[in-house]
């Protein structure tokens, strides 16, 4: 097996535009097309000695020790699906976007901000549009193998998340359809007072950040929380007082009466922490590695992705085997995201022809009810006293469904819905498009929502000790005072990727940012 790339490397982004509408137009058609998509893209990218970091969906991320082979396959990749005969004369059209930078690789993941500015740089492409990097395309003027090729200053561009403009271009080629569609991003021209302000609101940002992290944190030092363990906070300071090893690229938590029981993906196993003790021990034995986690019934439910349904058996700590989650016609559901409550297992279960939310029963693992609920994407579920909620990530909602009659009650929009949990009278939901927690509340029909900025990529939520504690992407824990709506953040990790509660902890999860 082919070493990942490391130091200065490019990363490569890609994703279907419209897919939502692709689905639509070629319905039981569209898993074929999201074949063949693939296996063009991933043959191109093979050529020009590229390796797949990750892939979700409809979406690929790449690496390449050079620029120019980053580069080639893109052309290449382009090219092969503008030539492909769709099904019923369909077009797919895929955005990508190169960037060349530092990154960190541990646990063969990739991180740092020059991922994130390839992942935004692809954000704002147009399908059949490859956009790059000033800093990739600095690299390329002396590559003779790129004589036909050709670069359009787009100038500096505004990227979310990003405070600086950076300078964009897009590629040309023989043989490239021409898509001349402006990028979805601003050209970014900053007046002396438009950085004066910047500056001055930057400096009054730091001071009200070192504020609440001192009243948060009462004065007293936070234990250090390294990548693959899980923070033990105390709820009254914000900050950690232990931190507990678990296995590779934890991605989840789950809490029972006398644990926290976490996913680790990396190395495909569950790791049980005493609530008491903090004493670990580890479960393997999973045909594929975990993916959420829920508890319920003397059972801790795991969900496989394409392996269906897995749960270890809280007393004797034995892994059973997954069961797959059958669809009508045979096909079997992806499973994703799960939950339990009113005596059932509820289940995100994807089709090339979306996400629709599974009732199961734990008894027998069987599907007894389903509804279709949207795209299939990356989503959360959770349990409220008169419905089940999940989130519809590529459909920009949350639904909310009756789980007697299975109907679905409320869609309500939220930009980039990812963590969602219910509480306080309120369901809160991460809006990792609007870089901050939702908030629905109950008695209002989840019709009044009210917006606490908690930073950029708000992963997951949790409720508990009168508040709200988000997981934010940066390491950062933000706890919302329900009652005010105001939030206070404390740096926990490097990374966070899944926080919960419980009557004496507040359990923060530091892994990698899962591939969005």
């Amino acid at each position: 097996m082919l070493e990942p790339p490391r130091g200065t490397v490019t990363f490569l982004f890609t994703d279907v535009e419209a897919s939502t509408e692709l689905l639509r137009q070629l319905n039981e058609e569209y898993g074929r097309a999201l074949g063949l998509h693939r296996s063009l893209i991933r043959a191109a990218v093979q050529r020009h000695h590229g390796m797949e970091v990750d892939t979700q969906g409809d979406a690929f991320f790449f690496v390449f020790q050079r620029a120019s082979d980053g580069v080639r396959a893109a052309i290449d990749a382009q090219r092969a699906l503008s030539e492909q005969d769709w099904p019923r004369g369909a077009t797919v059209r895929v955005r990508m976007g190169l960037h060349t930078g530092d990154a960190f690789l541990e646990d063969g993941r990739y991180h740092g901000l020059s991922v994130h500015r390839a992942a935004r740089i692809s954000g704002v492409a147009h399908g059949g549009q490859v956009l790059l990097s000033e800093s990739t395309r600095s690299l390329l003027g002396d590559e003779e193998e790129l004589r036909d090729v050709a670069f359009r200053d787009l100038g500096p561009l505004a990227l979310k998340d990003f405070d600086r403009p950076i300078r964009v271009y897009r590629l040309t080629a023989p043989g490239l359809a021409e898509v001349g569609t402006r990028p979805r991003a601003r050209v970014r021209r900053r007046k002396r007072a438009v950085v004066v302000a910047a500056v001055l609101a930057a400096v009054v940002a730091a001071a009200v950040a070192t504020t609440i992290a001192s009243t948060l944190g009462g004065g007293r030092a936070a234990v250090r929380v390294p990548r693959n363990s899980v923070a033990v906070v105390d709820p009254g300071t914000g900050h950690a007082r232990d931190a507990v090893a678990v296995g590779r690229q934890p991605n989840a938590i789950a809490l029972d009466s006398s644990a926290a029981w976490v996913a680790n993906s990396g190395s495909g196993t569950v790791t049980r922490i005493d609530a008491s003790t903090l004493a670990t021990s580890t479960i393997g034995g999973f045909q594929l590695p975990p993916y959420a986690l829920a508890t319920g019934a003397g059972r801790v439910w795991a969900t496989e992705e394409t392996a269906g349904l897995a749960s270890v058996n809280v007393a004797t700590q034995t892994v059973s085997t997954p069961v797959a989650l059958q669809a009508p016609g045979g096909l079997a559901y992806s499973a994703q995201g799960i939950a339990y409550g009113f005596g059932a297992l509820w289940v995100g279960g994807g089709l090339p022809s979306g996400l629709s939310l599974l009732r199961v029963d734990p008894s027998t693992q069987r599907i007894v009810a389903s509804v279709r609920v949207g795209s299939f994407a990356r989503h959360s579920i959770a349990i409220a006293p008169d419905g089940v909620w999940i989130s519809d990530q590529l459909d920009n909602r949350v639904v909310e469904v009756d789980p007697g009659t299975m109907r679905i009650e409320r869609r309500i929009p939220v930009g980039g819905p990812t963590g969602i949990a219910v509480g306080r009278g309120s369901l809160w939901v991460c809006g990792a498009d609007d870089n901050g927690v939702w908030r629905l509340r109950a008695r209002n029909h989840y019709r009044a929502p009210t917006l606490v900025p908690t930073g950029a990529d708000p992963v997951a939520v949790a409720v508990g000790h009168g508040a709200v504690w988000a997981a934010v992407a940066d390491g950062q824990l933000v706890r919302i005072e329900s009652a005010t709506n105001a939030g206070g953040s404390t740096k926990i990790a490097s990374t966070l990727n899944g926080v919960a509660v419980d009557d004496d902890t507040v359990w923060a999860v530091s892994g990698p940012i899962r591939f969005q």
